[in-house]
């Protein structure tokens, strides 16, 4: 919209533009004072204490609208080619980065530099040899393109919810390992005598993850004959381990409590899920303040 505006406003004659600027009444607000302004909301992205994406998102966006419409020529910041550079392959940038993401982001240093070279190499190339280009072509060359990139889209979407050849391929012993656990899954958790004499509160809030949801969560199990507090965090490999790794104590312990929940990674999060899978283990954590904390947590990527 902003850029609209300016292209308008660029189109009037010079003489009627300053007839509208004479007849509206003078304000004491200068676009400088916009441009500090919108520069300062657009400066709390960079605060070290998070805010709600739901508030921050809108008002950013908001503020660099209006800094694109005062199009200031005296804020040194704003003339720095490199900050245009940034913009200028922005939407490449943008369009890249969640496919990478999705793919190649695992938790490791080498992962994260990998997703950002995998990102910003591809983004520089792509604008100079491809969107360069694309923004100077003519209408008449431009509607067969998009087009043909839009068929090209439409039969890679196809293709990958139909074809076998986008699916990542196990050896046949291990997928038929996968496929007995993931069907006694259900069975062990609910069928285990040792696992009957603990206690899963019920106050755990709407927990994601299909049809086997009910059976996460948390709480404790019977104290033991030891001193110390034990706590074990993480997934479900938790409510899977859980009385292996407590029969294993022999009730050398005063208290034992576990937190079971989908995407629960025990210290970090990567997702709506695991945040608050996350916030949830913090939480019990600060209430009951164990003496030791395990963490048994995998994310697995078989399915």
């Amino acid at each position: 919209m902003a850029l609209f505006w300016i292209k308008i406003k660029s189109k009037q004659l010079p003489d009627k533009l300053k007839e509208e600027e004479d007849m509206c009444p003078k304000s004491p607000t200068t676009h400088e004072d916009f441009i500090a302004v919108s520069l300062s909301i657009i400066a709390c992205c960079f605060l070290p204490k998070q805010i709600d994406v739901l508030v921050l998102r809108p008002i950013v966006t908001l503020a660099t609208a209006v800094l694109i419409g005062c199009e200031s020529q005296n804020v040194l910041l704003l003339k720095s080619k490199s900050l245009a550079y940034i913009g200028d392959i922005s939407y490449v940038l943008y369009l890249l980065h969640w496919p990478v993401i999705a793919i190649f982001l695992g938790t490791t240093v080498q992962s994260y530099l990998f997703c950002i070279l995998a990102t910003l190499v591809p983004s520089v190339l792509l604008h100079h040899l491809f969107e360069k280009r694309y923004l100077k072509m003519d209408w008449r060359l431009l509607i067969p393109l998009v087009s043909a990139l839009i068929l090209c889209n439409s039969f890679l979407q196809n293709s990958v919810r139909e074809h076998s050849f986008w699916n990542r391929t196990f050896p046949d012993g291990l997928q038929e390992i996968v496929e007995k656990n993931t069907a006694m899954l259900p069975f062990s958790w609910n069928h285990d005598p040792m696992a009957s004499e603990c206690i899963q509160e019920e106050d755990v809030g709407h927990i994601p993850g299909g049809p086997l949801a009910e059976n996460f969560g948390f709480g404790g199990c019977p104290s033991g004959n030891g001193t110390t507090s034990i706590m074990i965090i993480g997934n479900s490999y938790v409510r899977s381990f859980r009385e292996l790794f407590r029969s294993s104590f022999n009730h050398n312990f005063s208290e034992f409590r576990y937190v079971s929940l989908p995407e629960g990674y025990g210290f970090y999060a990567d997702s709506p899920g695991s945040r608050k899978a996350l916030s949830v283990t913090l939480k019990q954590v600060e209430q009951y303040k164990p003496d030791v904390i395990v963490i048994i947590a995998r994310l697995s990527t078989i399915k």
